[in-house]
């Protein structure tokens, strides 16, 4: 209740206070808990190092061995931000979908196991069918309507995370590129939770002065980065990745989207995050000339 805000005011550090007495009684599902409190403990001051992700790990992994199913999932998740670890990360996942878990299952190479883990109950599952089809992973041709449908599905059960990637599936380009409902999807996102969506921030106040010319919006955004502007370094790594002004890039559009998310940008945090995965990265054909950039920054990714 304290560590959620569940009828009581949130309270994180009474939750880990009980947490750890329950843990002290040898109740398996507390050290899972104890593992969350102390994440959202650390998210709460703004940042969470590799460090800080093993010290979280050590929790799950203590509830996976006492037991804990759901443990499995959060093990990974967090093992997959840690240099070195994603292998690792997949064999928890294997575990735990071998045990039952349905967002393990989602987690996993297959279609059919997110179909599975769908079929299961799991939002995880439906929003990872989503992104296959949105990029033709997973063995599934691409189709952008039925990523849209299932995102769509996901974001009316309550999920900031599908907003905002309907906002990015309108924004992308193609037959869904439309930005006013990039834009609104975006802000229902941010309803439900999620930090600011709108990656065009200034592109409509600079394109009314310089049309569609992006070389002078990139250089705009160059002199105001130069400033410590980190919503400038954020749209410089967009236009890098979107070779919108300058030539594409990919490694260094994650550059700059590092640099951003150091200063704090949620935003950056966020995409770095996306590009991550290989459901949620729309730039998966550019992402072999940057793939060790990209994974150089991992402590930057949000859980």
């Amino acid at each position: 209740m304290y560590l959620y805000g569940c009828g009581v005011e949130k309270d994180v550090a009474k939750a880990a206070s009980s947490f750890d007495l329950a843990a002290n009684h040898n109740v398996p599902e507390a050290f899972k808990c104890q593992g969350d409190a102390y994440y959202i403990s650390l998210d709460s001051k703004g940042g969470i190092t590799v460090q800080d992700r093993l010290k979280v790990a050590a929790f799950y992994s203590t509830a996976v061995e006492k037991g804990v199913t759901e443990a499995f999932y959060y093990l990974g998740r967090l093992q997959h931000c840690i240099p070195g670890l994603a292998s690792t990360a997949q064999n928890c996942f294997q575990a735990g979908a071998a045990k039952g878990d349905a967002d393990c299952m989602a987690e996993l190479a297959s279609f059919d196991s997110c179909t599975k883990a769908a079929e299961m109950g799991s939002i995880l599952g439906l929003h990872r069918i989503g992104g296959a089809y949105r990029t033709g992973t997973r063995g599934v041709e691409q189709n952008v309507s039925k990523a849209v449908d299932y995102y769509r599905r996901v974001a009316e059960l309550g999920s900031s995370f599908a907003w905002g990637q309907l906002g990015a599936v309108h924004e992308a380009g193609g037959e869904t590129r439309n930005h006013s409902e990039a834009q609104a999807y975006y802000e229902n996102a941010q309803k439900q939770g999620l930090p600011k969506m709108d990656n065009r921030k200034n592109y409509k106040e600079y394109n009314n002065e310089y049309g569609s010319d992006f070389s002078q919006v990139h250089g705009y955004y160059r002199t105001e980065a130069a400033k410590g502007d980190h919503w400038a370094l954020y749209n410089l790594g967009m236009l890098h990745l979107e070779g919108r002004g300058v030539e594409k890039d990919f490694a260094e559009g994650i550059n700059f989207l590092a640099q951003a998310a150091k200063s704090g940008n949620k935003e950056a945090q966020y995409r770095l995050r996306n590009l991550a995965h290989p459901d949620l990265n729309s730039y998966s054909s550019d992402k072999a000339s940057g793939n060790a950039t990209l994974f150089s920054h991992r402590e930057l990714y949000p859980l």
